[in-house]
């Protein structure tokens, strides 16, 4: 009889045993943890009345499985349910801040300071989105109160940085900036930002020293070789200008800009003491055109390009290329809505009865761009009305009436009857 109650027992105990172990390894804890978000999804989406908790582990699943707008659902509902639970709420905020909702999730991290005011991860938060929505002050504040807690942290002190060039407190901001590259020397964007505050400073020397710091960590870093080979040609250093440009070109930095100064750097060079015409002169000139010419390609409005391919093809006695490049940059110096500018000008002075000052600015438009016919006919107009010589206002409206091809028909009409009237009042007054 003992023999069969023990034997009961253990049946029972290893029933009970297995249907806990069959029913925790369909929880959605173990699920999660396991990495089984669909089946943990598909569990906590099939129970009809869930708790926060289980609205917090969805929410947690759908999050894994990119699904993060239902996520922040997920994650709202267990809020409401229990709107002072800080994992809820940071979870929530996160999910925000991934979906670039930064006011709803810089809400959710004062909730969390209001609930426990030294919340280390709410303030780091909340300080970051507060620089992006350029809320500067209370940024500012946080980051301080950050530092109190860990003094040693160089991306309080970068942050800082940022905060006050943000505000033009220039020397406040290199003050963060090195001290956060004193604590980090590996941080290439905090090093190329001092680096160009001590250009706004025009403090050269300075800047090189940032800008050797963090190429010697970062030598493949595009932007800091763009900037170090901007600082060598300022300095009229054009062999290294050259060297850095050619790295800020290879390290994603391929900008009408860098490929200017590249070619004018190779044309500085080839018209150095260095070259002669028997000794290399000829290839540095041409290494300078296809260099300004790729400037040109990107950005084909720039004069001073043009004006150097110029310059480069005339040296190499290549006249016709030097006259087409110097016509191009006599364009690019006048841009064709210059002339556009100068006609609303003339019409504005004319609406204000200032006729002197109309004449000038329509003969100046005309200049620019002879093709506007139209201005010979708002010449001749005022003419009409402001000069007593009545050949003068005769001749532009005949040239008008002789160049026009697709001329409002009103303004060639009334040009036919000013020039009959114009001939008739000459003809009576040489009578």
């Amino acid at each position: 009889m003992k023999k069969r109650r023990l034997f009961l027992l253990i049946i029972f105990v290893l029933n009970t045993f297995l249907f806990a172990q069959t029913s925790e390894e369909n929880s959605p804890q173990l699920l999660l943890l396991k990495g089984r978000f669909l089946e943990a999804v598909n569990l906590l989406e099939d129970k009809e009345a869930k708790t926060d908790a289980e609205f917090f582990q969805l929410g947690l699943a759908y999050q894994s499985l990119q699904k993060r707008v239902d996520a922040l659902e997920a994650f709202n509902k267990a809020i409401k349910m229990k709107p002072g639970d800080i994992d809820y709420l940071n979870a929530a905020a996160r999910i925000n801040t991934g979906l670039d909702l930064t006011y709803e999730a810089a809400g959710l991290y004062r909730k969390i300071l209001s609930v426990d005011s030294t919340n280390f991860n709410a303030m780091l938060n909340l300080g970051k989105l507060y620089v992006v929505q350029r809320e500067f002050k209370p940024a500012e504040k946080l980051f301080n109160r950050l530092l109190e807690i860990d003094s040693t942290n160089s991306f309080f002190y970068e942050q800082l940085g940022i905060i006050y060039s943000k505000q033009d407190s220039v020397d406040t901001a290199i003050e963060n900036f090195e001290k956060s590259i004193m604590l980090n020397e590996l941080n290439p964007d905090a090093c190329l930002v001092t680096a160009q505050l001590f250009l706004k400073k025009e403090q050269p020397d300075s800047s090189m020293k940032y800008l050797e710091i963090g190429l010697k960590n970062y030598p493949h870093h595009g932007k800091l070789n763009k900037l170090k080979g901007e600082l060598r040609f300022q300095q009229k250093e054009y062999f290294d200008a050259v060297n850095h440009f050619v790295k800020a070109v290879s390290f994603g930095e391929p900008n009408a800009l860098v490929y200017q100064k590249m070619g004018l750097s190779y044309y500085f060079i080839a018209n150095s003491d260095v070259f002669t015409k028997r000794d290399g002169w000829e290839q540095k000139l041409n290494e300078a055109i296809s260099t300004l010419k790729l400037a040109y390609e990107l950005d084909p409005q720039n004069a001073l390009t043009c004006f150097y391919i110029g310059v480069a093809y005339k040296q190499l006695e290549e006249y016709d290329l030097s006259l087409e490049y110097f016509n191009k940059c006599l364009d690019n110096i006048y841009p064709a809505y210059l002339s556009d500018v100068y006609a609303q000008i003339g019409s504005l002075q004319e609406t204000k009865g200032n006729y002197t000052e109309t004449i000038i600015a329509y003969q100046k438009a005309l200049e620019i761009n002879p093709e506007k016919k139209n201005l010979l006919f708002h010449l001749a107009s005022v003419y009409d009305r402001f000069y007593a010589d009545r050949n003068i206002p005769l001749i532009y409206f005949k040239k008008f009436l002789k160049v026009q091809k697709d001329a409002d028909e009103k303004l060639v009409s009334y040009a036919e009857s000013r020039v009959d009237r114009l001939i008739e009042e000459n003809h009576f007054r040489s009578n």
